[in-house]
């Protein structure tokens, strides 16, 4: 939609104040039905380079500065009681991945310049490690250690 200027310019300088509001408001109105009209057409995803967004630039310049920091990871941990099914969770990841592009998407570098990358899909299986035969103190230490590595 045009914003509502203060002053008219142009042709449009030579009608009344209400007169222009009315051309730009019809003006305005026709893009929005042609536009509407348009349905978005889907780019397709077969290993093309897409630009980084100004966020991916940033996040991708930070690492050539500081490589491996993860400065903006953040990391939640979650303690689940009980034996979960292994299986189901990782497909349970492998969904929501399916369903977020953004998930399935990495940076090439080409000529020196970041490029996004949106894979069709991501394999993936969850890493299991049986803290069971140590003792409860040995067991929370390890857990602490694990999860700061992973961090």
């Amino acid at each position: 939609m045009v914003p509502p200027t203060d002053k008219p310019v142009g042709k449009l300088a030579t009608l009344s104040a209400g007169q222009s509001q009315e051309v730009l408001r019809r003006l305005a109105s026709k893009r929005v039905a042609e536009v509407a009209d348009q349905p978005i057409q889907r780019v397709p995803r077969d290993g093309t380079h897409f630009p980084l967004s100004l966020g991916q630039q940033r996040l991708w310049f930070l690492e050539q500065l500081d490589p491996g920091r993860a400065v903006y990871n953040i990391t939640v941990a979650l303690r689940i009681r009980g034996r979960p099914d292994i299986g189901r969770l990782e497909n349970a990841f492998l969904a929501i991945v399916a369903r977020h592009e953004v998930l399935r998407t990495t940076i090439e570098v080409v000529d020196g310049i970041g490029y996004q990358v949106i894979h069709d899909r991501v394999d993936f299986s969850l890493a299991v490690e049986d803290l069971d035969p140590d003792s409860d103190q040995s067991r929370e230490t390890r857990l602490a250690e694990l999860a700061t590595a992973e961090a």
